[in-house]
């Protein structure tokens, strides 16, 4: 909350990041997010790098679970990359 703002505040800081923010995924929470379907998997073959299928998989998981798209610090994200990659992606390096 902003003191001595005009403005009406009605979620806290905390609030907002919760609804509009990164989502911070279990392990459950992955399998689910992560899970591709027919048209998804499409999508993802016609990649040819794998750095930039796992970014899409990744976006596509953080659509289904905000329905936004992110720009993402690995630091934030390193434990769903590694996911995605030893799931999707496990002969490659």
């Amino acid at each position: 909350m902003i003191p001595n703002s005009r403005r009406l505040s009605i979620l806290m800081k905390q609030e907002i990041d919760d609804l509009h923010g990164l989502s911070r995924f279990t392990e459950s929470d992955r399998c689910f997010f992560f899970d591709l379907n027919p048209a998804e998997t499409n999508a993802v073959d016609r990649v040819h790098t794998s750095s930039v299928a796992i970014h899409l998989i990744l976006q596509i998981g953080y659509f289904k679970a905000k329905h936004q798209f992110f720009t993402c610090q690995y630091e934030k994200i390193s434990e769903d990359l590694q996911y995605i990659h030893q799931r999707y992606f496990p002969e490659r390096k």
